[in-house]
């Protein structure tokens, strides 16, 4: 029970020390306890929580007077929260493993006592005891001078006084460390859901920023679609338009070859100038005379030119519709341009708002029409919107990662906050399982205490049962009186008179006895104080050595009113003590008068003299026994002289300790002294702690904040890390797509090879093709020079017309006024019409011919276009997917480029960031290492003195040690010797009991023969009175009676010897069983107090009481004891008052059957 109780008060001051003693502001530093710096610890408790309050002002003034922290600063606080967290648990693991090595230390001094207590309670003595210690009747006494005690418990009580102010300062320091812990847990508490908060924030902030830019990107990809929609519809429709133009085009022409073969045979308007020609030909081939060929070719190319004139005009007037036809397209394309001006204007004003980033009534206003819209601008615009999209995307991107990076770290931290709980509750567990077995011991300790009580209730009942005893005992001596005081006679008193004076010298012998047992108890009482004494040195040495000062002296106060109830008992029982000789006063009293009646019946007690030699026989035996108990005695003394000179030895120790504990008290001094500097400190931090206590006030919203954003941003992980696995599955759907895209391209790329080879085989049949249009075309160059020489010629033939013209007018008047016949005329102009037509006719069939290779030409050409065109187009549109792709791939290549160049640009600045945050701080470290480096050698300084102390106080345990084992082992044969010495002593006292009771029996029987007795002395007296009244007749009778009576005195006389040697011997024994016993009491004494050195290394109250409760026990088995002694030696006087009046009744009777 008591080691459950020292392990619990250990488990409670480890667990004591674990909660009080955290430093949050050293990040790494090693931390050192030493042994009796408590006081030390709690302010360094004060300085951590100033430090603590001081990092927090300087953070929160790093990040500003706002309210809510950047990611950056926060993850600084965290990473300064959890430096703190692991440096407060390294600590506490360094304190738990102090107290650790501590208690493993006590276990193991335990484990040593327990062991010693084991050999003790092995080892047996090999010397064998053969003295009977009846025969003892010399006490030995000690020759040890004891000093008084009254300076060590002065000085004692003074530490104690100063260790109470310094429990009570300490207490008041924990409640105070106690109550910045709390403050600081709700601190955490607010920055916790402060954090939580801008978390929620945060990720509410991410999740709208996802949906803008969503709602952006629909908005893009409705854009995209739109320009590509009217992409496609202009395509279309300018295809639309070209098929149309071309069919137009060939309608045209189709029209224009029906009309230039249908003019000549089905117009005759110019008949009459064929005709005017016919005859101005005539005219002219009559005046000039010229040769009827070249007037033939000439009227031949007039007739060509003619032909031509006319083809010109008509398709003159099919031009002109045809320009209609153009110009009613051309408007509708106009239009159409316009329109897609309109939506060019639109965008590019939709890109400009986008990237001014106008509102949205403000978008939504009416575009006006004028002005053109460049569509490189617009292009640019868009492309400008796209880069800016994409550009916000990277950023959303960055964003994301940094996030994804912080909220890995965040994970990490909340992993170490897990474990660090995890290790709490571990440290709970363990608390809650030493508490229980705390509570196991107190419940121990309350079954001791019904033990004891139940002890102490048995002990009143048998000392109520000796109290009846004890006044059943007084009615018989009472009664016994009264007897006597009726058979007192001369003869008695005599034999009275000899018994008072043996009585007188028992009594003298007792009272020497007492004194001597009481000298005795006092001396071994000053030993128990004095050693007491030693032992509360040597026990607050061990506590302030283990730092259990606050816990014994509660135990001191709660013992010390133990020790006061106890000696108030002890009081009443010295009282009762008091009574109890009172009473034996009064019953020496009367026994003085029992004696004096006895002296008188002494007379008549002759006749037992015979009895008496026998008893003198027994008297030679018992001093015979006497004689061995005095030799075992002197041995006895031989052996306690020796421990005397031990004792002298353990003094000189004392002595010693005294000098150190004198030492030990300067440092103490020299303690108080630093304590009372660093109570200055503590005032001086306690101001610093008013004035910083403001500043947390501010601090506690931005802590609150903070915890909230925490919250916040756990959710945010969550979050984030559910879209991190969905990003990772896009990314993995990404990559595969990549790949399909890649075998794709790969597979594009191969149809581009074979496109071009079909590209090279369509160059190649488009050159061919180019050649014979080349050769074509120069056939139509060829023809259109031949055109327009003809041209000329028709020209120049004009000119010859309008001369002949003129010459076949004049020519014509001259005819006219010449009157020439009209045959000539007449023949001339029918052969000019003829040949004319003859020409007109071949010219005619000619042009049809040229006119139809033409055609077949321009619809050959017109197909080489068509296919040209249909191949082209394929091409280009091959070309533009390919170009789209590529464009596609280069603006994700870009993309990705840039990614990577801003991931490399962001990782170089959180690098730099964090090498100049990570170089201040090391330089921060550095210099706060070399702080409690400082620290660090001023404390192994002191914890190096400690050591040495330590060692010393060791080595002085390691000789008590020893000191111990010789004292326990010395014990251990007294122990032996006085069971030997109790099993002999309870075999007697078996003995004497037994002789008690058939002395008591005999006393009954006696009573009986008394009250006979009474009534024959009643009839003697009556027949002394007859008697008397013959006596001169019976003087010889007389004689002879005299004589025999004589004979009968001597027969007394030797009873009465036998009976004054059987009281010596009872006396004797008496003596000596009291003396056995008080050696036994002081030997357990001796052995209890031994037991509570040992028990007091560790518990000196619990010592005290045990002591206590063994004084108790001792004193009411000394009174049981005593009663029992008193009890056997008034039943010896009854026994002797019994044969005296069985020898006087006998006598009697013989005197009277004499008489008779």
């Amino acid at each position: 029970m008591e080691s459950a109780s020292t392990e619990s008060g250990i488990t409670r001051r480890v667990t004591r020390t674990v909660v009080t003693r955290t430093n949050y502001g050293a990040s790494g530093g090693d931390a050192t306890l030493l042994i009796g710096d408590v006081v030390s610890g709690d302010n360094t408790a004060l300085d951590v929580s100033n430090s603590l309050s001081t990092d927090v002002i300087l953070a929160s003034g790093a990040r500003g007077t706002t309210s809510t922290y950047s990611i950056s600063a926060l993850d600084h606080d965290l990473s300064s929260f959890k430096k703190r967290i692991d440096a407060n648990t390294e600590e506490q693991r360094e304190h738990a493993d102090l107290m650790a090595e501590l208690q493993h230390k006590v276990e193991e001094y335990r484990r040593r006592i327990a062991d010693i207590e084991g050999q003790i309670a092995a080892h047996r003595s090999d010397e064998k005891v053969t003295f009977d210690i009846k025969e003892s009747t010399e006490v030995w006494t000690p020759e040890v001078t004891l000093t008084s005690g009254d300076f060590t418990i002065a000085q004692l009580e003074e530490e104690r006084r100063r260790n109470e102010e310094q429990r009570l300062q300490i207490a008041r320091l924990q409640a105070e460390i106690q109550h910045l812990q709390q403050r600081y847990q709700i601190d955490m508490h607010d920055k916790d859901r402060l954090n939580q908060n801008r978390e929620k924030n945060l990720a509410q902030y991410l999740s709208e920023e996802q949906k803008r830019i969503m709602d952006l990107w629909a908005e893009l990809q409705q854009v995209r679609r739109q320009f590509a929609d009217y992409k496609d519809q202009t395509a279309r429709e300018l295809k639309a338009q070209r098929e149309e133009f071309a069919r137009m085009s060939q309608n045209v022409g189709g029209v224009v070859r029906k009309l230039s073969i249908t003019s000549i045979g089905e117009n005759g308007h110019d008949a009459e100038i064929v005709e005017a020609i016919k005859r101005f030909k005539q005219i002219q081939t009559i005046s000039t005379g010229a040769s009827v060929d070249d007037y033939n070719a000439l009227m031949k190319k007039y007739e060509e030119a003619i032909e031509r004139i006319v083809e010109l005009e008509t398709l003159g007037s099919e031009r002109v519709g045809k320009d209609t036809t153009l110009d009613v397209e051309l408007k509708r394309t106009k239009e159409r341009l316009t329109e897609c001006q309109e939506v060019l204007r639109k965008l590019h004003y939709l890109a400009k708002e986008h990237v001014s980033k106008v509102k949205i009534e403000k978008r939504a206003r009416s575009l006006s029409p004028g002005g053109n819209v460049v569509p490189l601008e617009v292009l640019r615009t868009v492309r400008n919107v796209m880069r800016m999209h994409s550009t916000e995307v990277q950023q959303l991107e960055r964003k994301f990662k940094n996030t994804q990076l912080e909220m890995s770290d965040l994970a990490v931290r909340f992993e170490a906050s897990e474990e660090t709980r995890k290790r709490v509750e571990k440290q709970l567990l363990d608390a809650k399982a030493e508490i229980s077995i705390h509570e196991k011991a107190v419940e121990n300790a309350n079954r001791e205490v019904r033990r004891l009580e139940d002890r102490l209730r048995a002990s009143e009942a048998e000392r109520s049962v000796a109290e009846a005893a004890r006044v059943k005992l007084d009615e018989e001596i009472h009664r016994l009186k009264l007897i006597i005081d009726q058979t007192i006679t001369d003869g008695e008193r005599k034999a009275l008179e000899q018994i008072e004076a043996q009585k007188r010298i028992i009594e003298e012998e007792y009272k020497t006895h007492t004194a001597e047992l009481m000298r005795r108890i006092d001396t071994l009482q000053d030993d128990n104080r004095r050693l007491k004494g030693d032992l509360n040195t040597i026990k607050e040495k061990y506590r302030n050595l283990e730092i259990e000062y606050n816990t014994t002296l509660r135990k001191i106060d709660e013992k010390d009113l133990v020790i006061k109830r106890l000696e108030e008992i002890k009081g009443d029982l010295l009282k009762d003590l008091e009574k109890q000789r009172a009473r034996f006063d009064a019953l020496t009293n009367e026994y003085d008068q029992i004696k004096a009646n006895y002296d008188s019946s002494t007379k008549r007690i002759t006749a037992m003299e015979m009895t008496i030699k026998e008893l003198k026989h027994e008297r030679d035996e018992m001093s015979k026994q006497k004689e061995d108990l005095a030799r075992q005695l002197a041995d006895i003394a031989h052996k306690m002289e020796l421990e005397t000179k031990k004792r002298e030895d353990i003094e000189k120790a004392n002595i010693r300790h005294l000098n150190e504990i004198e030492k030990l008290k300067v440092q103490i001094t020299e303690y108080e002294a630093e304590v009372a500097m660093l109570r200055r400190h503590n005032d001086e931090l306690d101001t610093q702690l008013k004035m910083t206590q403001a500043k947390i006030v501010t601090l506690e919203n931005s802590l609150t904040s903070a915890q909230k954003e925490i919250v916040s941003l756990n959710e945010l992980n969550a979050k984030l890390q559910k879209e991190k696995n969905e990003i990772m599955n896009l990314k993995q759907r990404a990559d595969h797509d990549i790949d399909v895209l890649k075998e794709r391209l790969r597979k594009l790329e191969q149809e581009i090879d074979k496109l071009h080879a079909e590209n090279k085989a369509l160059h190649d049949s488009e050159e061919k093709a180019n050649i014979a249009y080349k050769e074509e075309s120069n056939k139509v160059h060829l023809l259109q020079r031949e055109l327009q020489e003809a041209k000329a010629e028709i020209d120049e033939l004009k000119k010859r017309l309008a001369q002949m013209d003129e010459a076949n007018k004049e020519r014509l008047e001259l005819a006219l006024r010449t009157k020439t016949p009209d045959f000539g005329v007449y023949d001339t102009t029918y052969i000019t019409e003829a040949r004319v037509k003859e020409l007109g006719d071949k010219h005619r069939l000619d042009t049809e011919r040229l006119e139809n290779e033409r055609d077949e030409l321009a619809r050959r050409l017109r197909l080489l276009e068509d296919e040209l065109a249909e191949k082209q187009r394929t091409i280009d549109r091959q070309h533009a997917e390919i170009d789209e792709q590529k464009r596609r791939y280069e603006a994700e290549i870009e993309r990705l480029k840039t990614e990577l160049a801003n991931l490399e640009t962001k990782y170089q600045n959180e690098l730099e960031d964090e090498r100049d945050r990570h170089s201040h701080e090391i330089e921060a470290l550095k210099a706060a290492e070399d702080d409690l480096r400082n620290k660090i050698t001023h404390l192994e300084k002191k914890l190096q003195e400690a050591l040495n102390r330590e060692k010393l106080l060791q080595k002085e345990i390691a000789e008590w040690e020893e000191k111990y084992d010789t004292l326990n082992k010395e014990v251990h044969k007294l122990r032996d010797e006085i069971e030997t010495i109790h099993l002999n002593a309870e075999k007697e006292i078996q003995k004497w009991k037994t002789e008690a009771f058939t002395a008591q029996t005999e006393l009954k029987n006696l009573e009986a023969v008394n009250e006979t007795l009474r009534a024959q002395l009643a009839a003697a007296n009556e027949r002394a009175n007859s008697l008397n009244r013959t006596i001169n007749e019976q003087a010889a009778k007389i004689k002879d009676l005299n004589s025999h009576i004589r004979h009968l005195e001597e027969q007394l006389m030797e009873v009465k010897a036998t009976a004054a040697a059987f009281e010596a011997d009872l006396q004797s024994t008496q003596s000596r069983l009291e003396a056995i016993e008080q050696k036994y009491a002081n030997v357990q004494l001796e052995n209890n107090k031994l037991r509570g050195e040992i028990d007091s290394l560790n518990r000196q109250i619990d010592v005290l009481k045990g002591t206590n409760a063994a004084n108790e026990s001792e004193i009411e088995r000394l009174k049981k004891k005593l009663v029992q002694l008193t009890a056997i030696n008034n039943e010896q006087v009854d026994e002797l008052n019994r044969l005296t009046t069985n020898k006087l009744t006998n006598s009697t009777e013989s005197e009277l059957s004499v008489i008779k």
